[in-house]
């Protein structure tokens, strides 16, 4: 069967899973998972430590604000990188951003996953799985994980697993699109966020 998103339909969830013959996001229809993650891989350091206030990691690495002795700021990182194994089908939740205080977390959610299988994808809406802002006191969350899959993709959309603002920004989450034949332009976005002159990185986009 077909699955049609109308003008400005709206989905909001930690993690979004569709398979159909035909997938139609209307004009200003959103799949949004933005800082909705729930806990990254076991055995990953995504996550920050300390009370720096630093960014998380994912597709690429998390900002730190925070310089040790002897190091310079392009030298100094939040959240690492994980997840490498899932590059082509990535399915891996952001990370939440670090806090500058041990009573209260200030740091933003990471994105969440999606996830869209079809004969036919029409994207004149928008997907995001942007990691959360963590404000003045807390890094930004990582972005998280987008997989389109289909024979056919069109339309002039947006698809975006950007990292969150924050004391420092959080890295870019994983783009996949897996389409034979694509027209038109859709617009992808998987950027880290470069905040308050921290360092940050471009995710991976295939």
């Amino acid at each position: 069967g077909d699955i049609r998103f109308g003008h400005g339909a709206r989905v909001v969830a930690g993690w979004v899973s569709l398979a159909a013959t035909n997938i139609t996001l209307g004009k200003d229809a959103v799949i949004d998972t933005t800082a909705l993650a729930g806990n990254p891989p076991d055995k990953t350091s995504g996550v920050p430590t300390g009370t720096y206030g630093d960014g998380g990691g994912h597709g690429g690495r998390g900002a730190s604000c925070y310089v040790n002795k002897g190091q310079t700021q392009e030298d100094s990182w939040g959240g690492d990188t994980y997840a490498w194994s899932e590059l082509k089908t990535p399915n891996s939740y952001g990370s939440k951003g670090g806090s500058t205080s041990v009573e209260k977390d200030y740091g933003g959610g990471g994105g969440g996953v999606v996830w869209l299988f079809a004969d036919e994808i029409v994207m004149n809406g928008t997907v995001i799985a942007d990691g959360g802002n963590g404000g003045t006191k807390g890094g930004g969350g990582s972005g998280g994980s987008i997989y389109l899959k289909a024979a056919t993709m069109q339309g002039g959309g947006k698809i975006s697993a950007c990292g969150g603002n924050g004391l420092s920004g959080g890295g870019g989450g994983r783009v996949s699109i897996d389409v034979f034949s694509r027209h038109d332009d859709t617009h992808f976005f998987v950027h880290g966020n470069p905040i308050r002159a921290s360092s940050w990185i471009v995710a991976l986009l295939f």
